[in-house]
């Protein structure tokens, strides 16, 4: 699959078929994550890949009621690392680097014919009391990956999105 089908045909997926997915597909997405740029060669993120049930009942509650979380096979769950962080623009650098690995995240698994879904409304101190994370580590994403039960049509996109500046 080239790149801009990649980007073009990922969409958020909520509905999962239960199939599991297979250990050389969650390493090739791991993989890809590894590759992701970072201020300052940081590679300040952390991420959680969660496959229990309980858990994943879990972060339901901590995502707001969004149930789909838990019918996913595997959930990643992506942190920001701020303690790795030592420049003047404070954590930025490392919540920055978080989300290229959260986008990576879920273009990769659409590349290997899986679906996800970037969850960002959630409950952080429920996030940080169902994971146990230290302070250092700010959740960024919660995406939950599974093979794709539905095929949403592209929403509209806007056209007033950049200004050129001559």
């Amino acid at each position: 699959m080239d790149f801009d089908s990649v980007i073009e045909g990922r969409r958020s997926i909520r509905s999962f078929d239960p199939k599991d997915i297979e250990k050389e597909k969650l390493s090739e997405i791991l993989n890809a994550v590894k590759y992701v740029p970072s201020g300052h060669n940081l590679q300040d993120y952390k991420i959680y890949v969660i496959k229990d049930e309980k858990i994943k009942k879990s972060l339901v509650y901590a995502a707001r009621g969004q149930d789909f979380v838990e019918r996913a096979p595997i959930v990643f769950v992506v942190c920001a690392d701020i303690e790795k962080e030592g420049t003047k623009r404070g954590y930025l650098f490392s919540a920055e680097s978080a989300s290229m690995a959260a986008y990576i995240i879920c273009l990769k698994a659409f590349e290997l014919g899986l679906g996800s879904c970037w969850i960002g409304d959630f409950n952080e101190e429920d996030l940080r009391d169902i994971l146990q994370l230290p302070q250092k580590l700010l959740p960024i994403a919660v995406i939950p990956i599974g093979y794709s039960k539905e095929n949403p049509k592209m929403p509209k996109r806007r056209e007033d999105y950049y200004e050129t500046m001559d």
